[in-house]
């Protein structure tokens, strides 16, 4: 009976030992989120007569994970005297070409309306939060498109603005 004692104690000073050990293990290392980054853009068309219409507008913060790959957002989407409503291109590694073009990987688009409702925007417009990944990005591109129609020329086009962020993390 001792020896069957003198097992089962060990067993139990060996299994206390075992968990304390598991339970004094590090828990996993998660990224930190670096300082945020407003962002501001303002999508407008004119007319054939020269007058300017705000067809959209997007405003609010982005912020990178200290690992570089990520990216946190919440930004407000307006609608103006758009057409339609707008909607939001997020990219990766953006470069503008010498005619003023940007080009990027696509990561997402974020179509209107969803989210949550704003009362701020005139023309209706949503608050929108959300994350995009990339691998190694040296920036991030937000462009708004909004559609806009000149009635001086009955004519409808996109209009856009755009602003690309730099990843303050980025390894070349």
């Amino acid at each position: 009976m001792r020896a069957v004692r003198r097992r089962f104690a060990g067993a139990l000073a060996t299994a206390v030992a075992v968990s304390g050990t598991v339970l004094a293990l590090p828990a996993p290392a998660y990224a930190a989120w670096g300082v945020t980054d407003t962002i501001s853009l303002q999508a407008y068309g004119t007319s054939g007569y020269g007058v300017v219409t705000d067809v959209g507008s997007v405003s609010g913060w982005v912020q990178f994970d200290d690992g570089g790959n990520t990216i946190q957002y919440s930004l407000t989407i307006c609608r103006q005297s758009g057409y339609v409503w707008p909607y939001l291109n997020i990219g990766a590694d953006a470069i503008e070409s010498p005619q003023g073009q940007w080009t990027d990987t696509p990561l997402t688009t974020i179509d209107m309306p969803q989210g949550t409702p704003v009362s701020t925007c005139c023309g209706g417009g949503d608050t929108i939060t959300g994350t995009a990944t990339a691998t190694n990005p040296w920036n991030f591109n937000f462009t708004l498109v909004g559609g806009y129609f000149d009635s001086s020329t009955y004519r409808f086009s996109n209009v856009t603005d755009s602003e690309a962020i730099a990843d303050p993390y980025h390894v070349p």
